[in-house]
């Protein structure tokens, strides 16, 4: 989905003017090659060059307020576009297809603590801007600024043996978010998502690790288009261009925008590991992201033309996402993964593992009937900062993981996520265990 070519220029002072103070300076400046990508085994060239970039400083001031106590300053200005996945066809058109990028000005300011060298928390408030401009062509849509205002309170208590190798104990903690109301900013919001994880024994060199999830997100002054409306599927003139006044009222894209940065999303390296990041969840055609490419797709005869016409024969069918849809945030997330952990030989070792999750469009609405499993194993081999992994997951299909959040054709199955060699897999690559 992106390829990018970038460069790290950092500074670091662990004593910045004394008292043991710590600033740190990392600018990353890049460029995406766009749309480089394997579509169909075949590598896609690039044809486009779109700029990027991450300014961050970190600065902490230990003993603050008291002498366990550490205070932090992070600023930070990004830039960057937003690439959604394109399934079942051919790539996005780099000539048509418009690209919106972002310029993101944030800061967080707080304080954390390590209490009895067990028990960490974090209390933090962070405001941010997201400012929508094009990289290429223009959707035809107006976007708003999205300022996002909230405090952030995060707890985790760790009993575990070893934070790189964990081998036997449990971590519980969570993280709470309220956004808007009195703090300001376009979304007003609580998000709460806590997790476990459990590390069981069986042996010297074998490890039953497991861990799960729930997230929520009380939207207070928006998703009623998420939740309600997702099956309002574009129309087509004609001569089969979209009609604009059927997807640009101002509470759906806003509500599609927001959720772009306040959404619940599952799928990664570090989540299911059988599927694309952010791949599961809630999807629908989303106008500011990919207007021109429905409208191609529409006049090449794929996938989504059942899924239009039935829509607008009102009725909705259930499947995996189509070339109409893009993923959008959900209000409810659970997870659960479980793998078995075997050390082979010095720094080498192997796992296998069984992923599971689901977003829901509804709040409060755990759905454990649309699983989303996916089986695997992987390979780890140990550095200084922890083990390098390497992991393989393969999608299951299953007669309950489509369900019914958007207009969705039910024939193709999770091999349009994408796949390798022609098998529903995903691989992922990472510094540190899943979790």
């Amino acid at each position: 989905l992106k390829t990018e070519l970038h460069g790290v220029v950092g500074w670091e002072d662990h004593n910045f003017l004394g008292n043991l103070r710590d600033l740190e300076v990392t600018f990353k400046p890049g460029v995406v090659l766009y749309p480089t990508r394997l579509a169909s085994g075949e590598l896609v060239a690039p044809t486009q060059l779109l700029p990027e970039e991450k300014l961050a400083i970190s600065f902490k001031q230990p003993s603050f307020i008291e002498a366990r106590t550490e205070g932090f300053i992070k600023p930070e200005f990004n830039i960057y576009p937003i690439l959604v996945p394109h399934y079942n066809v051919n790539p996005p058109d780099p000539i048509t297809d418009p690209i919106l990028g972002y310029l993101e000005p944030k800061a967080s300011v707080g304080v954390d603590r390590l209490i009895f060298r067990r028990l960490f928390v974090k209390l933090s408030y962070t405001a941010q801007v997201e400012s929508p401009f094009s990289y290429i062509g223009s959707s035809g849509v107006q976007l708003s600024t999205i300022s996002l205002s909230y405090p952030e309170l995060q707890a985790t208590l760790n009993v575990i043996d070893n934070k790189l190798h964990p081998h036997v104990g449990f971590s519980i903690g969570n993280i709470v978010q309220y956004a808007g109301g009195i703090f300001g900013g376009t979304a007003h919001d609580i998000k709460v998502q806590p997790e476990g994880r459990v590390y069981i024994p069986l042996g010297k060199r074998i490890t039953w690790a497991t861990r799960a999830t729930v997230g929520f997100i009380l939207p207070q002054n928006w998703g009623d288009y998420i939740r309600n409306d997702l099956g309002d599927a574009p129309k087509f003139d004609a001569n089969n261009k979209i009609i604009p006044e059927n997807h640009d009222s101002v509470f759906e894209v806003r509500d599609l925008e927001i959720a772009l940065f306040r959404g619940l999303y599952s799928g990664g390296p570090s989540s299911n590991r059988g599927y694309p990041v952010r791949s599961i969840g809630p999807y629908s055609f989303v106008p500011f992201l990919n207007p021109a490419s429905v409208g191609n797709q529409f006049k090449k005869g794929a996938a989504c033309v059942s899924a239009v016409t039935n829509a607008q024969n009102g009725s909705a069918t259930s499947g995996p996402p189509n070339t109409c849809d893009s993923p959008v945030g959900g209000m409810s997330l659970w997870e659960a993964s479980t793998e078995l952990r075997i050390d082979i030989a010095g720094p080498l070792s192997i796992a296998t593992f069984v992923d599971a999750s689901d977003v829901s469009p509804e709040v409060l609405d755990i759905r454990l009937n649309y699983p989303h499993m996916s089986v695997g194993g992987g390979a780890r081999y140990d550095t200084p900062v922890g083990p390098i992994r390497l992991d393989i997951g393969y999608r299951l299909d299953g007669p309950f993981d489509h369900p019914k959040d958007s207009v969705l054709d039910p024939d193709v199955r999770s091999d349009s996520y994408g796949t390798i060699l022609k098998q529903p897999i995903a691989i992922s690559a990472g510094i540190g265990e899943a979790f």
